[in-house]
């Protein structure tokens, strides 16, 4: 995997649980208002580990694709369906025979 910065790449090798999301270039950054959101719905304990999701909203159809350290941190969430996946291309063959709407962020 090709994280968007030495920090990314440690915090999600060495820190706690915690959200990424590729960029636009396919690397993957730390989402710290995804993560901020998640642990307050789930405290924890977290196992460590890495899934994939993908995540619709509820009210706009769009499509997250997220890099979870915790196969615990995002089981679900108040604002779409969760689905969860164990490798990235499966997350991403998801996404993308579910369809747009779906964007990735500048790093």
């Amino acid at each position: 995997m090709i994280f968007c910065s030495p920090f990314d790449r440690a915090l999600a090798e060495n820190g706690p649980p915690a959200v990424f999301q590729l960029n636009r270039d396919g690397e993957w950054r730390f989402e710290p208002e995804w993560t901020r959101d998640v642990w307050e719905r789930s405290p924890g304990p977290h196992r460590k580990g890495t899934v994939f999701v993908v995540l619709r909203d509820s009210d706009t159809a769009f499509l997250s694709l997220l890099m979870v350290t915790s196969p615990d941190l995002l089981t679900s969430h108040p604002r779409g369906e969760v689905r969860t996946y164990a490798d990235f291309e499966s997350a991403r063959s998801a996404r993308e025979t579910i369809g747009p709407p779906y964007r990735e962020i500048q790093c």
